[in-house]
């Protein structure tokens, strides 16, 4: 298996295992994501993260396109609570489903890992989400800890993606 910087030559491999991703959480999640994006879109989008200077993109290839790693590079300067650090964040890690449980997204994963190192990243983080079991136990056997955790709390206008919205915070703060 090949690892490598994926380039704008990349996009159409990356567009095809993008849509894995997106069904994946379109059907556990369908009021946050789109069951079915539009490819041209989709291309487009991909192209200007691709061109984006703080982030990393790798492909897997066996010999095909197989898988991506998508990270970005955040610098994180000293404040009054918080040290200066620099960290690597993971968006994306995408495995063509014919081919999980084969070292796909382990060898992304040392791959980045690497490049992290000469980025001077202190750590790697990523969000997983708690519908997917499968991610949590393969983030899991490549080393990443549980650290943080987000929570949700929905509003009254849940379920209504189109809630109309309120002239400003200050006036309904009041009420």
């Amino acid at each position: 298996m090949r690892i490598r910087l994926a380039t704008a030559k990349d996009l159409d491999a990356l567009v095809a295992l993008y849509a894995h991703l997106q069904s994946i959480h379109a059907t556990a999640q369908p009021a946050l994501f789109k069951k079915s994006v539009d490819a041209p879109e989709t291309r487009a989008a991909l192209a200007n993260m691709l061109g984006t200077p703080s982030v990393v993109w790798l492909i897997a290839e066996d010999p095909e396109p197989c898988g991506y790693l998508y990270a970005q590079f955040r610098k994180q300067e000293e404040t009054w609570s918080r040290p200066r650090f620099r960290v690597c964040n993971i968006s994306h890690v995408v495995v063509d489903p014919r081919l999980r449980r084969q070292g796909v997204a382990r060898a992304l994963v040392t791959a980045l890992t690497k490049i992290a190192r000469r980025e001077g990243c202190e750590r790697i983080e990523l969000d997983v989400w708690s519908f997917n079991r499968t991610a949590k136990r393969a983030f899991t056997r490549l080393g990443f800890t549980v650290f943080n955790e987000r929570m949700s709390l929905r509003t009254a206008n849940a379920g209504s993606r189109h809630a109309p919205a309120r002239k400003s915070f200050r006036s309904t703060a009041r009420n």
